[in-house]
């Protein structure tokens, strides 16, 4: 097999095979006469099918085989030969396929980069330091609370906070606006479910009342800004919301059986504890990875970036509810997030490789511990990952990832800032 490479760009290859006529006969003869010891044709007795037979009937069928097995096989031998690390499949164009001459075809395809990384030995990082507060505490409470509220109907005006029940229709230019209308539908003031300035119309209403105004909408996906929408809503009914006491009922409701209100306040305080460490780190490893990043600008393959796309626009349209493939969101609003992850991706594994860190298993049980302690039965949920291969993939890269940042953070010059809880953890609501 003769190989040429020739380098069209930086990262992109081109790359030339040639495999001898003699094998590709070799191996289409063997393929047909193993072939023809199965094959079925009428007239013939099974295996007693002449070799001229086999090769006129199936022939052309069984070379196209040989073929792209010979191309794949030939491709993987030739960039080990040439100690070429493909960063995606390869793109054939085929050259002299004829019967009895060389089998000929060119790759092209694109090799990860050469990384060498900078700026390690001034990694700064800023590490957050707050306690967890009785107030915090009973922050989080006041959050249990409301995932428990009951609605009364209210024979009063609505207020923020209070949930309508209303009718409601968009109208533009006298035509009805698609998705701009429904029936019965529960809106709490202020949740976020519709715009806000849909919300503060309706503050004041009261059972039976009608309102209507006007509301401004974005622009469209071309950047054209559209007319305002009318709407007209009715209001079926207003409620408060009835939010239970803290005590031995509401604890009860958790599944803490004995302590009560007191082992709830203990419960909630040891979650809060592991979401703060964990935000913390998070932070830590932001800082980190936006230096390593600044400091390292590399090229990177457009095949892993086209495959990083991808896999954005399937996860916001999975988030979205989106099952139409064809509208999934453009690629182009997802392009510079994939190519910052994917060269991270080759900077970190750049840290791996180069301080040969291998993967503890430890910390692949803490990852999965991570993500089970989110669910209602952490052991079903961790059983279902240690069976799925794909998912403990993910898990053991999460994992190997999180040994490369610990690797940074030992290196890295670290300072403390005091602050609070509800700042890391972000829990700080807008003003009303």
């Amino acid at each position: 097999m003769q190989v040429q490479v020739e380098a069209s760009s930086t990262l992109e290859r081109r790359m030339r095979v040639q495999v001898p006529a003699a094998e590709v006969d070799a191996e289409v003869e063997s393929r047909l006469r193993s072939y023809g010891k199965r094959a079925r044709l009428k007239g013939f007795r099974p295996g007693k099918i002449p070799f001229k037979v086999i090769k006129r009937q199936f022939g052309g069928q069984i070379r196209a085989e040989v073929l792209d097995h010979l191309v794949r096989s030939s491709f993987a031998e030739a960039v080990g030969r040439e100690k070429l690390a493909p960063a995606g499949g390869p793109r054939i164009e085929p050259g002299n396929l004829e019967e009895g001459k060389d089998l000929e075809y060119t790759a092209v395809f694109e090799v990860y980069p050469q990384v060498e990384l900078k700026g390690v030995d001034r990694l700064r990082v800023e590490r957050p330091v707050a306690e967890i507060t009785e107030a915090d505490v009973d922050g989080v409470l006041a959050n249990l609370r409301e995932q428990r509220v009951e609605w009364r109907d209210a024979d009063k005006a609505a207020e923020r906070g209070w949930r309508v029940i209303i009718d409601f229709r968009g109208w533009r230019g006298g035509e009805p606006v698609p998705n701009a209308s429904g029936e019965k539908v529960g809106l709490v003031l202020g949740g976020g479910r519709m715009p806000s300035e849909f919300d503060a119309a309706l503050v004041g209403v009261g059972a039976g009342d009608t309102r209507s105004f006007d509301m401004d909408v974005a622009a469209d996906a071309a950047g054209i800004a559209q007319a305002p929408i009318h709407f007209d809503v009715t209001v079926n009914a207003v409620q408060e919301p009835i939010l239970p006491e803290v005590d031995d009922a509401f604890a009860a409701s958790f599944g803490i059986e004995e302590g009560s209100v007191a082992k709830l306040r203990e419960d909630v305080r040891g979650n809060m504890a592991r979401e703060l460490s964990l935000a913390v780190r998070a932070r830590l490893k932001a800082q980190l990875l936006e230096q390593l990043y600044s400091e390292n600008p590399i090229e990177v393959p457009k095949a892993l970036v086209e495959d990083e796309i991808t896999h954005l626009q399937q996860d916001a349209a999975g988030r979205l509810g989106i099952s139409d493939p064809t509208r999934v969101p453009r690629r182009d609003l997802f392009e510079a997030q994939a190519r910052r992850r994917v060269t991270l991706g080759l900077l970190v594994n750049e840290i791996i490789k180069a301080q040969n860190i291998v993967l503890d298993r430890s910390r692949v049980d803490k990852r999965l511990e991570e993500v089970a302690a989110d669910y209602q039965d952490p052991v079903e949920v961790i059983q279902a990952y240690r069976s799925n291969p794909q998912l403990m993939r993910n898990i053991e890269t999460l994992a190997l990832e999180d040994q490369a940042v610990d690797w940074m953070l030992e290196r890295a010059q670290t300072t403390e800032r005091t602050t609070t809880f509800a700042e890391i953890m972000k829990l700080d609501k807008p003003a009303a």
